[in-house]
């Protein structure tokens, strides 16, 4: 062996880290007591005559042939039958209670040596202890009832009597023999000690009694005839034997039968298990990798209860049937659930759990599905249980489910790595989970996740058996995902996909936000390489793509289509929708897009009888859309074109509020909205941004002189030229009268008043109207604010540039009288 190995063999446990204190108490005083009881029987055995070592001889001969019987209640559980109990009671009438116990002793390490698995010390310690403690104990009553002391003399005792007696012991003996094994198998498992007892212990009686019944026909003949005495017990023993073994065909019969309807039995539960999984995920190999993994888990914790091992096989499968009452909006919910929807979730196990009881499990299927979610620290729900409160199924079941949650696509999330994974599940050990459970899962993960895989490929044949998937070699989960669940589960996609849209494309009144919406949502449902929502132009006869995302972004916003014309033009003109036809006929000139798609998808958006727009999805796949596709859409297009046309409505009127009628200038509402996002954006990254107010020179000498038309014509033609000295990042808007401002993102105090300059500059000695032959222009003054310098609040910048600018009113009008210059051209419009 290895030092690693060596190490690992010291540190192990003396019990099963799944047995609960209750039990090991009990199992260490059983094992104390008949250890004392068999140091202190070997003593007094040895001590003087050891013939009773010929019935030691006779006990393992009588071992070559035992008699397995299964455990009723599992596969894994058996009861070995001999013939030894014969020589155990007849060691007890010859020589004495000690002798007997170093018999049956002995027979209990034969059938320890029998076993067809490795056992963990403790459990061949306690067998042979309760053997050591019964056998005594009985001995002595015997004894006691027939008023002798050992070993027992012939005459002293009438035939009668003995049989009577003995008789007594022998049920005496089987009660304390069985009754301790029905207690440990009960403590292990966690099954009713009745139930063990009665169902796989009681009728095992009948060998104890024939076995005291030979004992008596032994020692009666023992003294006279002794090699008479045992061949009389001969055919006690055959037909005791023989018995047994006629038995045993027709329980292996029944068990055989037992088994066939219990995976008919699993089978209908795995369907149904797959039908309830198809409504929230897309891969139906998911539920059996889930129960394979649980299955192998149990088994590397040695579980070997097979009432344990069968609910924990049909509880992975309907861990999550208590989800029927809870709304797919709240499964699908992409963002953070409110806390009513979150006490929705929470309570998925105690439904799941009340479901599942009115069906009579044979097994605890009921507390591993409605404490799968508890906590090893008692902070789960629904109970609070803590540490070994919890059934050990649900310690199981909880871990596994959590990987698997954690290693699927969720709404509200993407599947995290393996690796992240795992260190989840490490870092919650002892607090979500049994530290010892999660112990073995980590250390095994290699081979749990293979036997989950093997699973989900043995999907195949049965499904192709089924009839529920066509014969081929491809093992992957695209084969299964042709199965009758794909189709379940496509319907529920569906549902949801119309009533996530019809819920939240409303929540927006921004067009581009909307469309973008509707794209990705479009996107999680039907396949498409390019989506473009086309939207009716003003002038009614063309469509322009006001929305497009995916393969040739750039190239597709550039396509116009005339009403009627193309795809999207007849759907729009006919109000009907296209599937599976070459979408060139909407891009004929454009050779890229003719190569790229095959087939497309167009579905008109209506309002009533009028379309405000048309969906077109591309594909580069020839006839890759099918009916399910074209109904999710037809079904979603109302709800989509109404969010649509009032997104529009909206923006045109905000546009109409915000923007100055005469200039075509964003106007103070738009600045009082705009200015405050502007300034913690700023704020957040790091940027300067400055603002101009701007006051025109000698504004109220153009409107006395030539009227308030031609002044109006003015401020538009002051608008134009602003916008031209400006950058496409800046913002310019007309403040009031005759003032404007512009907001200059990204520059500093320093460049901010050089771009006061240049725009002074342009305005000085410029026309900008012509009234009866006479040109006319003015003069600007500019006043420079600059965040943070300057102020960190919208109102403390205004201010600031409004000084500013007054005081460089001031300043240029000084100037002007020194240098006479005129603020009009031809005359100085201050003259009368």
């Amino acid at each position: 062996m290895s030092d690693v190995g060596r190490e690992r063999l010291n540190l192990m446990p003396f019990y099963d880290k799944t047995i609960n204190s209750k039990a090991r108490a009990i199992f260490t005083s059983v094992i104390l007591i008949g250890t004392a009881i068999l140091v202190y029987s070997a003593l007094r055995a040895f001590h003087g005559d050891i013939s009773w070592l010929f019935l030691a001889l006779a006990t393992v001969v009588s071992g070559i042939f035992p008699v397995r019987l299964p455990f009723i209640t599992g596969k894994n559980n058996s009861l070995t039958i001999t013939v030894s109990d014969i020589f155990i009671f007849t060691g007890i009438l010859l020589y004495s209670p000690e002798a007997a116990v170093m018999l049956s002793v002995l027979d209990g390490s034969l059938a320890a040596v029998r076993a067809d698995r490795t056992r963990r010390p403790y459990r061949v310690l306690f067998n042979l202890s309760q053997l050591a403690i019964s056998t005594w104990l009985v001995g002595h009553v015997f004894y006691a009832l027939v008023s002798a002391h050992p070993p027992l003399q012939p005459h002293l005792v009438e035939s009668v009597t003995l049989f009577l007696d003995l008789g007594l012991c022998a049920l005496l003996h089987f009660f304390l023999n069985s009754g301790s094994v029905s207690v440990a198998v009960s403590l292990a498992t966690g099954q009713r000690v009745g139930r063990v007892f009665s169902e796989n212990l009681l009728w095992a009686s009948l060998t104890n009694v024939a076995g005291a019944a030979g004992a008596a026909i032994i020692f009666l003949n023992f003294e006279s005839t002794p090699f008479f005495a045992f061949a009389v017990t001969v055919p006690i023993i055959l037909v005791i034997y023989y018995a047994y073994k006629m038995n045993l065909k027709r329980i292996d019969q029944a068990r055989k039968h037992l088994d066939e309807l219990d995976d008919l039995y699993h089978a209908t539960i795995t369907s149904l298990a797959m039908a309830i999984d198809a409504k929230e995920h897309s891969s139906y190999g998911n539920i059996q990798r889930v129960r394979a993994m649980t299955m192998a888990q149990a088994e590397c914790l040695d579980i070997d209860d097979e009432q344990t091992l069968k609910g924990l096989r049909a509880a992975a499968l309907l861990r999550d049937i208590g989800k029927l009452a809870i709304p797919e909006y709240i499964l699908n919910k992409p963002g953070k659930l409110t806390e009513p929807e979150a006490a929705k979730v929470r309570n998925h196990p105690t439904v799941g759990a009340d479901i599942l009881e009115t069906v009579p499990f044979p097994y605890p299927v009921v507390p591993f599905v409605r404490h799968h979610h508890e906590r090893w620290d008692g902070s789960g729900y629904p109970a609070g249980l803590r540490g070994e409160q919890i059934a050990l199924g649900a310690r199981i079941l909880a871990v596994v489910d959590c990987f698997f949650g954690l290693r699927s696509d969720r709404p509200f999330r993407p599947k995290l790595s393996r690796e992240l994974a795992l260190n989840f599940i490490k870092q919650e050990s002892g607090k979500a989970f049994d530290p010892h459970i999660v112990e073995v899962f980590l250390e095994r993960i290699n081979e749990l996740e293979k036997a989950a895989d093997d699973a989900e490929a043995s999907m195949l044949p049965a499904l192709e058996k089924a009839g529920l998937l066509s014969p081929g070699t491809l093992v992957d989960r695209r084969r299964i995902q042709k199965t009758v669940f794909h189709d379940i589960a496509s319907t529920h996609r569906e549902m949801q996909a119309v009533y996530e849209i019809s819920q939240n494309i409303g929540r927006s009144l921004n067009v581009n936000e909307t469309l973008a919406y509707l794209a990705a949502r479009i996107k999680r449902f039907v396949p498409y390489s390019a989506c473009a929502v086309f939207l009716s132009s003003a002038e009614e006869d063309r469509l322009i793509p006001h929305h497009v995302t995916g393969m040739f972004k750039d190239v597709l916003e550039g396509v116009e289509v005339k009403l009627g014309e193309g795809v999207t033009g007849w759907v729009a003109a006919h109000n009907q929708a296209l599937m599976n036809v070459s979408p060139e006929l909407d891009f004929p000139h454009v050779e890229a897009l003719r190569q790229a798609f095959q087939s497309c998808l167009a579905v008109p958006l209506s309002v009533e009888t009028s379309v405000v727009g048309v969906i077109t999805l591309y594909s580069n796949a020839p006839e890759n859309y099918r009916e399910p596709h074209l109904r999710l859409m037809e079904a979603i297009a109302p709800y989509s074109a109404a969010a649509i046309s009032n997104a529009v409505i909206y923006e045109e009127t905000q546009e109409d509020a915000y923007t100055d009628p005469l200039t075509s200038l964003p106007n103070i509402r738009y600045f009082n909205v705009f200015i405050g996002e502007e300034l913690k954006r700023a704020k957040r990254i790091g940027y300067p941004v400055t603002i101009l107010m701007m006051d025109l020179d000698g504004f109220k000498g153009v409107n006395d002189r030539y009227g308030h038309k031609n002044g109006d014509f003015l401020l538009v033609e002051v608008g134009r030229l602003l916008r031209t000295h400006l950058r496409k990042s800046d913002t310019c808007l007309r403040y009031g009268g005759d003032e404007f401002l512009a907001v200059l993102p990204g520059l500093d105090g320093t460049l901010g008043r050089q771009a006061a300059q240049r725009i002074q500059s342009a305005f000085e000695g410029r026309a900008l109207v012509n009234v009866d032959g006479e040109n006319v222009g003015v003069g600007i003054s500019i006043g420079v604010a600059t965040f943070p310098g300057d102020g960190l609040e919208p109102d403390e910048l205004v201010a600031r540039a409004d000084r500013e600018m007054y005081r460089n009113k001031i300043e240029r009008a000084e100037r002007g009288i020194r240098s006479g210059s005129v603020v009009a051209f031809g005359r100085r419009l201050d003259q009368r």
